[in-house]
């Protein structure tokens, strides 16, 4: 690959494409629970490689490319995709907890996930608030908002299994862990209702069913 084609790759770096990290961590865990260890502990491995690709090229992208990444977060269709970012790393600690005993690491990714899902939900909703022009709701809602959902759901589930480690009193540590759980309940119920009524009463093209609908 060269330079130039690099520099296109990072510039046009889909956020959605943490979706893969979150692929691998599912089938890694999946693995190690139905006793298949040698592939749960081989994707474990490749899943840390991934997620660190991936975060490094999100990386070069912000400090190069700020334009497009604003861009991106700021756009009805593409701005839900960043929260990928959360799933994937919430995941990986789950594997890390589950598979590996590595709390420490644990604790760091869903801290990380925390910052990022407050940083990332809150400047896209300005972003999208703030907007001049807005697409019409045919162009605007996809499934890929459903990541408002799954997001917070994964730091649930994370926050709930590092729990014990983190000095916290059961009250609180059930708090926090059932308000994230009921946050998600709450997306849940908004943005399945939006698509909904965007299926039902609007056209749908052929392409417009994406992957991103599950």
């Amino acid at each position: 690959m060269d330079t130039l084609s690099l520099k296109t790759g990072i510039q046009t770096f889909s956020p959605a494409y943490f979706a893969l990290a979150m692929s691998t961590g599912i089938i890694s865990i999946a693995s190690s629970m139905l006793g298949y260890h040698v592939i749960s502990n081989w994707l474990f491995v490749l899943n840390n490689i991934e997620f660190t690709i991936l975060s490094l090229l999100f990386i070069l992208r912000v400090l190069f490319f700020f334009t497009d990444f604003k861009r991106d977060l700021s756009s009805h269709a593409e701005g839900a995709g960043f929260l990928t970012i959360i799933a994937a790393a919430c995941i990986l600690g789950v594997e890390y907890a589950l598979l590996k005993y590595h709390f420490n690491w644990a604790i760091i990714l869903w801290c990380f996930a925390l910052c990022a899902w407050l940083v990332l939900v809150y400047s896209f909703f300005i972003l999208v608030t703030i907007k001049e022009q807005k697409p019409s709701l045919e162009e605007g809602i996809n499934g890929s908002w459903l990541l408002f959902v799954v997001s917070v759901q994964a730091l649930s589930i994370l926050g709930n299994t590092i729990s014990p480690q983190l000095n916290l009193s059961t009250p609180v540590a059930l708090f926090i862990n059932l308000f994230f759980y009921l946050l998600g309940v709450l997306f849940y119920l908004i943005v399945i209702g939006i698509i909904f009524y965007r299926t039902t009463f609007f056209p749908m093209k052929a392409d417009e069913f994406k992957p991103s609908y599950w």
